[in-house]
């Protein structure tokens, strides 16, 4: 399809949707207060959804795998159906077991489902295998068909339909940006020759600057580097080749080694220059400044133990302040005043940015403030004074452990693995996100209320009887929706979840609310949850293999050991326009990152074998 017939379509579907919005808008205000009260959350639900590109994309693939999840459920409901016939015949209703679970194929079908969330087993088997060991059998073969077979096998149909899914979505993306670059690249082809002139090219990033919000604005000076490193024949003008690569660099961050100086080489050039400041640089750098800090960690964690050592030791009666104890915070301070001087030190050596650019760092410095926020409100005057509180700022210091847990490699690998794949997978959480608020929503609507610990309450003899009540279940309900959040989160956790069920049952009188819990363990545990596992095993997968490769110092063009980072000579692009010291950095973590970590190793690779 020609593109602007594609963008034609395009434009189309959002007018169509963004105008379904507005009718609907309208509608809730005509509709009476009541029924637009129960109508507008789900409006704000379809808004989000509108501005969230993301989530919106995630969602059309979730609607592709359903038929195909649906076989697999269809099968599971079969196996449940069977057994539930041969379990009410089997049991009856003369035996404890019939009476308690197999009663009826309806009630059949309920006990068998909990099985399969594994919420009521052993406790379902135990009436029929107190009297005869036999009845292990019917139970232990359901399990394995129903749970261990089908249950993984939906896991595995979801994975592998959705890793389908994403790879056609990711084809057709990259055909799309290459069809619209060619297009571009006509439009910008003024004189029909087949390259593009520098004028134009200005045109364009003074276009993205002042059309286009999701791109940082593009200083002249870092146009003229970007311009450079796509020049790879450095006759200054563009041809098609070349132009392709125009999205890969605006997806490079381009910074001057002049930008990134440290904070005193800055502002206090004079000061830089001295030897004191030279030998406070030299220190900071040394790798004898990071085992300085990991032993201050080290010895700062057995004072804190010796400090809780009787709540360790369960022994909570010596919890009174004394002379000892102060002492102990006195040196708890001391620490803290270290790692402050480690922060200034290394923003002053460094730069902020630099500093602020290491995940590690940033780290560091959000314990560090914490820690300095929580001292300042304890010995303040009038303050809390709780040894809570102390006990607060001593577990918001142990966090930089993590520091020393990231010093062994394996574990930084993995570390820094789930540092990358975290914004990639922040839209299926939020995919997740929207599921539960619908559910959450609904419940609200039409349970909400329903929980009452009012004695005069019909049902709350009952309800204080069951397994709700003497669990003092009360606070789990669908009366607010903080509340409906918390209840469906549980659900997700699979834990105790027919304990309020049940509750619901005495509550309305009905059965029929088994209905919304099923829905939402299929929809939220079996499909999205699924799901989310999906995405993030494929994620950490390919992220995974990226940081192996990436501390094995594979790839090209001087990207080595972090493999992100790739310092050059503005002036050896031959540009002319642009001299100085720069580097390149990719933020793998972005959008999935081996791909754009491959196109810096592979853009300056290209100009360096264009050099020989």
């Amino acid at each position: 399809m020609p593109t602007a017939a594609r963008a034609k379509r395009t434009y189309n579907r959002i007018t169509l949707f963004y105008t379904f919005l507005l009718l609907l808008s309208f509608l809730l205000y005509l509709l009476p207060p009541a029924i637009s009260l129960l109508l507008r959350p789900y409006a704000r639900l379809l808004l989000f959804i509108a501005h969230n590109k993301a989530v919106l994309r995630e969602l059309k693939l979730i609607l592709n795998l359903l038929p195909e999840v649906a076989k697999i459920l269809s099968l599971e409901f079969l196996i449940i159906g069977i057994y539930a016939w041969w379990g009410t015949m089997m049991f009856a209703n003369s035996s404890e077991e019939g009476r308690e679970n197999f009663s009826s194929w309806g009630a059949s079908v309920w006990s068998l489902w909990t099985l399969v969330t594994t919420a009521n087993f052993p406790n379902v088997m135990m009436p029929a295998y107190s009297k005869n060991r036999a009845a292990v059998i019917f139970f232990s073969s359901f399990l394995l068909l129903a749970m261990f077979l089908m249950v993984n096998l939906l896991l595995a149909a979801v994975y592998n339909n959705y890793q389908e899914e994403r790879k056609g979505f990711q084809k057709n993306v990259q055909k799309n940006a290459l069809s619209n670059l060619r297009a571009a690249f006509s439009v910008l082809d003024v004189e029909n020759n087949g390259v593009i002139y520098k004028p134009q090219m200005l045109l364009l990033f003074t276009e993205l600057n002042e059309h286009i919000a999701a791109i940082k604005h593009i200083p002249k000076e870092k146009q003229d580097v970007m311009l450079s490193v796509l020049d790879v024949s450095g006759d200054q003008e563009w041809d098609l080749d070349e132009f392709l690569g125009f999205v890969a660099v605006l997806q490079i961050e381009f910074e001057s080694e002049e930008n990134l100086k440290g904070l005193v080489e800055h502002s206090f050039p004079s000061v830089y220059a001295s030897p004191t400041f030279q030998a406070v640089e030299a220190a900071v750098l040394a790798p004898s400044f990071e085992y300085f800090i990991d032993a201050a960690l080290i010895l700062n964690t057995l004072v804190i133990m010796l400090q809780n050592k009787h709540e360790l030791v369960g022994d909570s009666s010596s919890g009174e302040m004394h002379g000892g104890a102060v002492v102990m915070e006195l040196i708890d301070v001391v620490f803290l005043v270290v790692f402050v001087a480690e922060v200034l030190l290394r923003v002053a050596v460094v730069g902020w940015r630099r500093y602020w650019g290491s995940y590690r760092f940033r780290f560091d410095f959000v314990v560090t403030f914490l820690s300095v926020f929580a001292t300042v409100l304890y010995w303040l005057p009038g303050q809390i004074q709780e040894k809570s509180v102390v006990q607060t700022i001593m577990m918001v210091r142990l966090l930089r452990l993590v520091r020393l847990v990231m010093a062994v490699n394996a574990f930084a690998v993995i570390g820094d693995t789930v540092t990358e794949i975290i914004p990639v997978c922040s839209r299926m959480f939020m995919v997740l996100f929207c599921i539960t608020y619908l559910f959450a929503v609904t419940a609200v609507n039409t349970l909400g209320g329903a929980v009452s610990i009012d004695p005069a309450a019909p049902s709350f003899p009952a309800l204080m009887a069951s397994d709700y009540g003497t669990s003092n279940f009360y606070a789990n309900n669908f009366n607010d929706m903080l509340g409906s959040f918390v209840v469906l989160f549980e659900l997700l956790v699979v834990n105790n979840w027919t304990v309020t069920c049940d509750g619901y049952e005495i509550v309305t009188g009905s059965k029929l609310v088994r209905l919304f819990f099923a829905s939402f363990h299929i929809v939220g545990v079996l499909i999205i949850n699924n799901l989310v596992i999906s995405f993030i095993v494929d994620s950490f997968s390919t992220e995974y293999e990226a940081e192996i490769s990436s501390r094995k110092g594979e790839g090209a063009g001087g990207v080595g050991g972090d493999s992100k980072v790739h310092q050059f000579d503005a002036a050896a692009l031959g540009s002319g326009s642009v001299s100085g010291k720069w580097t390149a950095t990719v933020q793998r973590g972005k959008d999935g990152g081996k791909r754009r970590e491959s196109l810096l190793q592979s853009m300056f690779r290209q100009r360096k074998g264009s050099a020989k």
